[in-house]
Formats: structure tokens, C-alpha cells, sequence
């Protein structure tokens, strides 16, 4: 069996919750690929709708908050269950629940960035 690289490892320590922040990750990105291609490719300027980008982002990131708070309320559940366990394995446990937490300001700051730049162009494209 082939051991998971670094990029697969972060999915894989995001447990159950891998799945609604990727579609949460993937609803921002189609966000942002559809508000650039109607700028640059049909060359269309609108105000509207830009904040849905910043909204989602922000979604995505308090989605990798709520998976990080569930994840150290289960792994405090069993921890309290075993009668001896080392402290090593609750250390990387913690640790490893900050992944769907990474994951989602990661993709906050995308849209934060992407969002800012949109609106930055618009605002310049658009007659005062």
C-alpha cells in the first residue's frame, strides 16, 4: 500500500467533514471563475453579486471552525473512555485537528484576495 502524500494527508485528517468544505471550496472557486469570465471575456462590469465570493469564503472558513470544535469534542469523548493513553497520541490528535480549520481560512483568504481585486477592476471598468 502506498503511503499519502502531504496534499492527500490534509483530506485525509479532515475526517468526515472533507466533503462539505470541497464543495464549500469548489461553489467559492466557481464563484470567482464565472465573475472573471464575465469581466475579461465578455468584458462586462457589474456591482452585483461580487459579495457572494467574500460570503462564501467566509462560510467555508466557519464550516473548518465547526469541523475542528467537533472534532475535539469526539476525540475528548473517547479520550475520556480509555483508561491510559498516551500523551503523544492526544498531541498529534490536536494538531491534526486544525486541518478542515487551515483548509477553510486558506480558501477565505483566496476569496478575500479574489474579491478585492474583482472589485477593485469593476470599480475601475465602471463609468462613476
Amino acid at each position: 500500500m502506498e503511503t499519502p502524500n502531504a496534499f492527500q494527508q490534509i483530506f485525509l485528517l479532515m475526517g468526515p467533514w472533507m466533503w462539505p468544505l470541497i464543495l464549500l471550496s469548489l461553489i467559492v472557486l466557481f464563484m470567482i471563475l464565472k465573475r472573471v469570465y464575465n469581466l475579461f471575456i465578455l468584458k462586462q462590469a457589474k456591482k452585483d453579486g461580487v459579495n457572494s465570493i467574500l460570503f462564501w469564503g467566509s462560510v467555508t472558513f466557519a464550516a473548518g471552525l465547526l469541523a475542528q470544535i467537533s472534532g475535539i469534542w469526539m476525540a475528548f469523548d473517547e479520550i475520556m473512555k480509555a483508561a491510559d493513553i498516551s500523551p503523544m497520541f492526544v498531541l498529534i490528535g490536536f494538531l491534526s485537528s486544525f486541518a478542515t480549520t487551515l483548509f477553510g481560512l486558506t480558501i477565505m483568504i483566496i476569496a478575500a484576495f479574489s474579491w478585492w481585486g474583482l472589485r477593485y477592476i469593476e470599480n475601475r471598468r465602471l463609468p462613476s
